[in-house]
């Protein structure tokens, strides 16, 4: 089979519900003083956005529109949350509850949305395009020419606020820089990495040394043999490779580099499709999803059972052992940010 980049997404897009009505299964002193996390989530039909403190307690309805709202990102200045409703890019400012369409549709299966580190702009797809989104007059540009880089499915601001990390490819994409000047550069270059599943996402921390967290698969992870290893090694896009080649099939581990795509490090890997959504704002832990797929009740584990997607929420200290399990729900979510520290947050 061929495995596309959409397909990934849609497997990340149908996670589980982030924090329940009752209290934390697991409490954990908080990672910050302030930050809360924002999540969407159909806990109760449809899904919405909701806010809970770190250690999963304190659940807050905070959107309750017609259309679905997801994959909600907030502002650097803590004060306002990207996010799409239905299929439009859409602001929501915290304190008041309000909501801004900026007019813009955006793919939604591809519902990566990233803040410029000003704040100003926003980058996203839209129409299987990379596109920039002037937040006070809600122009949009292409954010990249298609032909210095095609099939771009992913794409988020590097630190500098002017270079972008862009996941371009169709079958295997890879991440790539994308200068000011349209200079082209790969992104990781000390691990291959295996190419069969894409390299996806960009989750920057904001406190420095900047590090990148993004999902992928290393080769070395793979259990198959070595010829087998070869041929995925060598595979192109486009090449078919089936899921019958592999033993153990992983759809993605979390890794996290330095600013410069160095020394790219696994540090979150479970059997089903792991995803970072955000840093702590102190640059220290990361809000982790892991997407999997379970046998409906009543029918064996075996191949060719029904199953449908379920997930985990983790709060993972890169660099140490400690991960926080922050729930197991039967619901879905669809997508999740942590709010950067602020010097006055708005009231939860």
């Amino acid at each position: 089979m061929n495995v596309t980049a959409i397909q990934v997404m849609a497997i990340a897009s149908g996670l589980a519900l982030v924090a329940t009505h009752d209290a934390p299964r697991q409490a954990s002193p908080p990672v910050t003083s302030d930050g809360l996390i924002v999540f969407s989530s159909n806990r109760d039909g449809a899904f919405r956005m909701y806010s809970c403190k770190e250690d999963g307690s304190d659940v807050q309805l905070a959107t309750n529109g017609k259309d679905a709202d997801a994959y909600p990102a907030w502002s650097p200045s803590g004060d306002r949350i990207a996010f799409v409703s239905g299929k439009t890019l859409t602001l929501l400012d915290w304190k008041t509850k309000t909501r801004q369409s900026l007019g813009v549709e955006v793919d939604p299966e591809m519902c990566l949305l990233s803040w410029s580190p000003e704040g100003d702009r926003i980058l996203c797809n839209s129409d299987n395009e990379l596109v920039i989104v002037e937040v006070a007059t809600k122009k949009t540009s292409k954010a990249v020419d298609p032909k210095v880089m095609k099939e771009c499915c992913t794409g988020t601001w590097m630190p500098d606020g002017k270079s972008l990390l862009v996941s371009s490819g169709n079958c295997a994409p890879t991440l790539r820089t994308l200068a000011t000047n349209g200079t082209v550069a790969d992104f990781l270059t000390t691990t291959p990495m295996f190419t069969f599943v894409p390299q996806l996402g960009g989750a920057w921390s904001a406190a420095t040394p900047h590090q990148c967290a993004f999902t992928t698969l290393n080769l070395a992870d793979l259990k198959t043999d070595d010829a087998m290893k070869k041929r995925l090694l060598d595979a192109k896009s486009g090449d078919d490779v089936t899921q019958s080649d592999l033993e153990d099939f992983d759809m993605g581990d979390v890794y996290v580099t330095a600013e410069d795509g160095r020394g790219p490090t696994k540090v979150f890997s479970t059997p089903g499709l792991d995803w970072a959504w955000g840093w702590s704002p102190d640059g220290q832990a990361l809000l982790v999803t892991s997407a999997y797929m379970i046998p409906e009740e009543g029918t064996s584990p075996a191949a060719g059972a029904n199953k449908h997607a379920d997930a985990d929420l983790f709060i993972v200290w890169v660099g140490t052992d400690r991960k926080i399990n922050l729930t197991k729900d039967a619901a879905l979510e669809r997508g999740a940010s942590w709010r950067p520290l602020v010097t006055a947050p708005p009231k939860h």
